[in-house]
């Protein structure tokens, strides 16, 4: 009786550890997601979808702290806003993307000042997607899962930028 006591805990013993062992791999493979917007709550919430869609998501509130953030977390994607307090979402990117040239970008916005920036940075030869404000949280989440999220799809097209307002942003030629 005792032999099979020992047997059965040893088998528990070697499938907790199996199951620890699994949940270990799925934490390396999770894609690692920065969001950075002034608005906390945008942030805190995208961070939450994406966390419960599979990626490892983590929210900061200003530009400074997107670039601060990067260096430890180091993400294969950064998402922010573009019009912060501060330094922008722009010069965040660039600096982001200056100390990690695998992070993929795309930025977000509900402000029309963003073409400007994204002309002055385009002029600098960066290059970003961006999305209108608001942004859907499933369209996101497709953009990311459908592949959408690939080193092309996130590289704007040259002079691409946004025009209007963020009741009717669209694309448009700098």
């Amino acid at each position: 009786m005792q032999e099979a006591n020992r047997q059965e805990a040893n088998e528990q013993a070697a499938n907790e550890q199996e199951t620890r062992k699994q949940e270990n791999e799925k934490q390396k493979t999770r894609k690692k997601v920065l969001i950075a917007d002034d608005e906390e709550v945008i942030a805190d919430t995208l961070a939450i979808i994406l966390g419960r869609a599979g990626f490892e998501a983590r929210a900061v509130y200003s530009g400074e702290k997107a670039v601060e953030a990067a260096e430890s977390f180091e993400p294969e994607m950064l998402i922010t806003d573009v019009v912060m307090a501060g330094i922008t979402g722009i010069e965040a990117a660039i600096r982001v993307r200056e100390r990690l040239p695998k992070c993929k970008i795309l930025l977000f916005s509900g402000q029309a000042a963003t073409v400007d920036l994204l002309a002055e940075a385009h002029s600098q030869g960066y290059e970003f997607e961006i999305l209108a404000k608001p942004v859907h949280p499933a369209d996101l989440l497709a953009r990311l899962r459908n592949g959408d999220a690939s080193e092309e799809s996130l590289t704007a097209e040259a002079g691409t930028a946004l025009a209007g307002n963020s009741n009717g942003m669209r694309r448009s030629k700098i």
